[in-house]
């Protein structure tokens, strides 16, 4: 295969490009710098080499596959975690609280001004022998607990579906060659 030797801006080290990379913009194996391929023209004017036929091809080119499949595999979880988002969201924005404590607390102190003295005087009695722990949650408690928890089940299924949504992204991008500048 027919190459030149061209030689990086920055640090002079030579880099054999072959006419198909003529206009295009290189980096730099030696300094990491951005190199920019003359075109066709000027590249033909540069040192001619004979390229091994046993040349490992540049990263860029090995890992387009790598690239692709990467994309491919975040682009599925993005989409699966932001299903799960939808679902989530929806679960709970279609459960309703029916009351709070303080509400709750309210409905007591009125349910006792009309209590009959018979009634208060046995949960009083109740509440002597067996104590006042509750063993478990009022239902409004056990309700609000289930929807806080698909709230925090939607937040982290979005969380993640953005992470993975900017990693494709990231993915993606990182394949692109940049576009040459057009000096006027």
């Amino acid at each position: 295969m027919l190459m030149y030797l061209l030689n990086c801006a920055h640090c002079q080290v030579p880099t054999p490009v072959s006419p198909a990379q003529a206009g295009d913009e290189l980096v730099c194996a030696s300094c990491g710098k951005p190199v920019l391929v003359p075109k066709l023209g000027e590249l033909k004017r540069l040192p001619m080499t004979e390229s091994p036929s046993t040349k490992a091809a540049p990263p860029e080119e090995m890992s387009s596959a790598g690239r692709t499949t990467g994309f491919v595999i975040f682009g599925g979880l993005a989409t699966l975690c932001l299903l799960a988002t939808a679902f989530c969201g929806i679960r709970w924005a279609l459960i309703s609280v029916p009351s709070d404590t303080q509400t709750h607390i309210e409905e007591m102190r009125q349910a006792y001004k009309v209590a009959a003295s018979a009634q208060l005087v046995r949960e009083w009695e109740e509440m002597e022998k067996y104590g006042v722990d509750i063993v478990s949650p009022y239902k409004y408690q056990r309700i609000a607990n289930e929807k806080r928890r698909w709230g925090i089940n939607t937040a982290v299924a979005g969380s993640l579906g953005g992470l993975f949504i900017l990693a494709a992204g990231a993915l993606a991008r990182g394949g692109r060659k940049p576009e040459p500048s057009i000096d006027a």
